[in-house]
């Protein structure tokens, strides 16, 4: 099994035989990932389990056998249920620019998104196209972990035969206006959360965040709110708490050490947003995992 990392910026490295990355992951016990990005459009199907995205301030909740389309660049978090199996796949940027020579922004709708009836398929109907997506997800990732003879020329014709139904039915076409005013925004946002990824560990101060993207301190927490859905200082605390709870399922180290090594100094906080998470204490929860 292969384990994505908690990273603002994740590089994705693609596998030695095939231009894509594809892997099922079981999650043993329900952890947050803080909002994130990278240069690939990813793809998430839920095998058996559940899990919620957060992207562009709505979340969606997938069940088993709904899947989710997250376009390249796009800011996204992630729950994903206790014993949930996901399968993911993620195609790079430079893999579907020569697919798509006349896009810079390529974007899609979602399974959800199709079925509300808000990106038209021409050919057949979005529930169709969803539905036979769906089952390609799950062949590419089972053709690729059994790896038997053969096993590259069928997954390259499933995925090109998945591109396809992207392209006929789920994408979107946004106006150049649009996505050049976003443009710039979002590269704000993503300066601001690689400073945070770097030193979430340290006490950050509003005014040195603020300076990343040359604002004011009203002004920066005003842009980071209406961007984010959340202010600044409650976004830092996310990445430290998904960090302390990265380490504390998987060590025996005493909590108060983990809260101090990942800069969260507010153990009431911590407390507090950990039972909302999980249900129960930190103590208690390891003592069940580690089972």
């Amino acid at each position: 099994m292969v384990k994505t990392g908690n990273y603002t910026y994740e590089v994705i490295k693609t596998e030695k035989d095939i231009p894509v990355r594809c892997f099922r992951y079981t999650v043993p016990v329900g952890r947050p990932v803080p909002a994130h990005w990278h240069d690939s459009l990813e793809v998430v199907r839920v095998e058996r389990g559940w899990m919620y995205v957060d992207v562009d301030q709505e979340r969606k909740q997938l069940k088993q056998g709904d899947f989710l389309l997250i376009s390249s660049e796009k800011i996204h978090a992630t729950f994903t249920g206790q014993g949930t199996v996901t399968e993911v796949l993620q195609i790079p940027d430079q893999f579907l620019k020569p697919l798509f020579p006349d896009e810079t922004g390529l974007q899609f709708a979602s399974e959800v998104e199709a079925a509300e009836g808000r990106s038209p398929g021409e050919d057949c109907a979005p529930s169709e196209i969803c539905k036979e997506a769906g089952l390609l997800i799950h062949r590419m990732c089972s053709v690729y972990e059994q790896r038997k003879q053969d096993y590259l020329l069928e997954f390259h014709m499933l995925l090109y035969r998945f591109l396809y139904l992207l392209n006929s039915g789920l994408r979107l076409y946004a106006r150049k206006e649009e996505e050049q005013k976003a443009n710039p925004e979002r590269q704000r946002l993503k300066k601001v959360m690689e400073f945070v990824n770097l030193h979430y560990r340290e006490k950050i101060r509003l005014e040195e965040a603020a300076a990343q993207v040359a604002l004011n301190k009203e002004y920066f927490c005003r842009f980071f709110r209406k961007s984010m859905g959340v202010s600044f200082m409650d976004y830092v605390n996310e990445v430290r708490f998904s960090r302390v709870c990265e380490e504390l399922f998987d060590s025996s180290e005493n909590i108060m050490t983990l809260l101090e090594a990942h800069g969260f100094g507010n153990y009431k906080l911590f407390m507090k947003m950990f039972r909302e998470q999980y249900g129960g204490t930190p103590a208690r929860m390891r003592r069940e995992y580690q089972r």
